[in-house]
C-alpha cells in the first residue's frame, strides 16, 4: 500500500581473475586464481559501504550484492582454475547511469591490480545494465493516486524509493507513465494464517482497500464523473 514513484537502477558486473591451470604438485599457493580474487573480494567489501554512503538520499542507501563466484572444478580436483570470477550487482539511483556504477568499480578494481602485480590480467566488464526510473510527484498520475488513496482509506499513501527493479522503467521510458502501487504480500505485512513455506498470499482485506483505490484512479483519469 506505498506508492513507488522511482526505484534504483541495476548494474550486474563482471570481474575476472585470471590464474595458473596446473596439477597440484606444482600448484603455487599466490598464483591460485580462487586465492588471488579474495584480494579482490576483500577490496569489493571495503568498496560497498562507502558507495552506499555517498549515494545515500535521506534514509535511503542503494546496495551492492556479490552475487555469484565460479573458479575451478569440483570433478577435477587435482588442477588449480584458470580463473576466478566474481559477479556484482550493483543497485543505482533513478537518475545515475548504469554506466557510472561500472566506471567507479572498474577504477577500484584497476587500482587494485596496481597495487598487486599478481593480479595482473584481471578484467572488468559489464554483465548487464538497466537504469532506474521516476516520475515527480506532481505528476498526474502520482497525485490521482494520492488522492484516491486518501479517500478511500482515510489517509495519504506513504511514498518512498525502493532498491529493487521494476518493468517501471521500462514503461516509463517508452513514454506510458508507471510506477508502483500495490498491496504487500502477507510476508511483508505479517498476520497469520498460511505458513511462508507455502509462499506468498496478500491479505483479502488489503485486495479489496487496492481494488477501491485502482477503481477511483481510474474513473480520476479517464474523466468519469461519479
Amino acid at each position: 500500500m506505498m506508492l513507488i514513484p522511482r526505484h534504483c537502477g541495476t548494474t550486474w558486473i563482471k570481474i575476472t581473475v585470471p590464474g595458473h591451470l596446473i596439477h597440484t604438485a606444482w600448484s603455487e599457493v599466490g598464483r591460485n586464481a580462487i586465492n588471488k580474487a579474495r584480494v579482490v573480494l576483500d577490496a569489493i567489501h571495503e568498496w560497498i559501504p562507502d558507495y552506499c554512503r555517498r549515494n545515500r538520499v535521506g534514509d535511503f542507501e542503494p546496495r551492492v550484492n556479490v552475487s555469484a563466484i565460479e573458479g575451478g572444478w569440483p570433478w577435477r580436483g587435482a588442477r588449480t582454475p584458470d580463473n576466478c570470477t566474481i559477479y556484482l550487482d550493483v543497485r543505482t539511483l533513478p537518475d545515475v547511469l548504469p554506466v557510472t556504477a561500472f566506471d567507479e568499480v572498474r577504477d577500484m578494481i584497476n587500482a587494485v591490480v596496481r597495487a598487486n602485480k599478481q593480479l595482473e590480467g584481471t578484467k572488468t566488464e559489464i554483465f548487464l545494465s538497466a537504469p532506474g526510473t521516476s516520475i515527480p510527484n506532481d505528476h498526474e498520475l502520482v497525485e490521482s493516486i494520492v488522492s484516491a488513496h486518501t479517500n478511500q482509506l482515510g489517509k495519504p499513501p506513504a511514498m518512498g524509493i525502493e532498491t529493487w527493479y521494476s518493468d517501471a522503467a521500462h514503461m516509463n521510458r517508452y513514454g506510458i507513465p508507471t510506477v508502483n502501487y500495490g498491496s504487500a504480500g502477507r510476508i511483508r505485512t505479517g498476520g497469520g494464517g498460511f505458513s511462508t513455506h507455502q509462499g506468498e498470499h496478500v491479505h483479502i482485506g488489503d485486495m479489496l482497500d487496492i481494488v477501491r483505490v485502482y477503481i477511483e484512479v481510474v474513473m480520476n483519469l479517464c474523466g468519469v464523473v461519479d
